[in-house]
């Protein structure tokens, strides 16, 4: 028997470690929490005898979400999703709960204690490139600075007690890091329809195109390299194939803000306007 009381913004893993340790029990698996996709039956979008052609993922809960009948709150509010829909992710391997999780910022450690008794982590401090909290603009920590454990192998029972001490620990992050991490947090928020791919892309890529023609133009590796030394990530792969995390970043690079994004998806008038932008970049138009 699990206990799972998410608290707000939770990530899904978390709130089940925690049941966990309230009863006794040892770490979670990877099967107690990860939420799989289901792969699409050819790649159409009408449907038909060969294609499925949905523009959306479907996944496989663990037995415990589906039994409770919890797999859309749990799904919408305390993994990923919300990220990849916005981005429109809906491949087979799209990751909505990842693995590797175990980050947690010193000021909502402090906060969180206070308020409900306990240190969760949050869903916008797991993805792998976020480096610090969207809210305090600290950096987020992977080993606890009062006792030294590595915080994917400290209780998160105890963390309350450590997190005492973190006030005296706040390391302040460069504004690069915040904006990105705030970029995270806000797409987070969405809860609207997926874009189709084809949309995404192209709003991300000619974005990037439109900001930094210059430098692609003197240097066909620039974005690369710029993604390399500010993350400390490989990007190398055509567009649909970049992992969910690297194409986050592109994302963030072209747009810089959700709001940005979503405009450029869902308002003709601002697509209009980067269209035109491009062309007059490009062709002097």
């Amino acid at each position: 028997m699990k206990i799972f009381t998410p608290l707000p913004g939770e990530y899904v893993a978390s709130a089940l470690q925690r049941g966990n340790e309230m009863l006794g029990l040892k770490d979670l698996t990877r099967k107690d929490f990860y939420i799989k996709p289901v792969p699409r039956k050819g790649y159409g979008y009408a449907l038909g005898d060969k294609y499925e052609g949905r523009n959306h993922a479907i996944f496989q809960f663990p037995h415990f979400f589906t039994e409770r009948h919890m797999s859309g709150e749990v799904l919408q509010n305390h993994t990923l999703y919300p990220l990849t829909t916005a981005l429109g992710r809906t491949r087979a391997d799209i990751v909505v709960t990842p693995v590797v999780w175990r980050k947690i910022c010193p000021g909502c450690a402090l906060e969180n204690f206070e308020s409900y008794g306990t240190v969760y982590v949050h869903s916008r401090h797991v993805p792998a490139s976020v480096r610090v909290c969207s809210v305090h603009g600290l950096k987020l920590m992977d080993t606890c600075t009062t006792c030294s454990t590595p915080i994917n192998k400290h209780q998160l029972s105890k963390l309350g007690v450590c997190s005492r001490k973190y006030q005296f620990m706040f390391e302040e992050s460069d504004s690069f890091s915040l904006t990105y991490s705030k970029f995270i947090a806000d797409l987070l928020k969405y809860d609207g329809p997926p874009p189709r791919a084809h949309q995404a892309d192209w709003a991300i890529f000619s974005s990037i195109r439109l900001k930094y023609g210059n430098e692609i133009k003197q240097d066909d590796e620039f974005i690369p390299n710029f993604i390399k030394s500010e993350f400390g990530v490989d990007v190398k792969h055509p567009a649909r194939t970049y992992s969910d995390n690297n194409y986050t970043i592109l994302a963030f690079l072209g747009c810089e803000t959700a709001e940005r994004y979503l405009n450029l998806i869902f308002n003709t008038t601002e697509s209009s306007r980067l269209g035109k932008d491009l062309k007059s970049l490009y062709y002097g138009l």
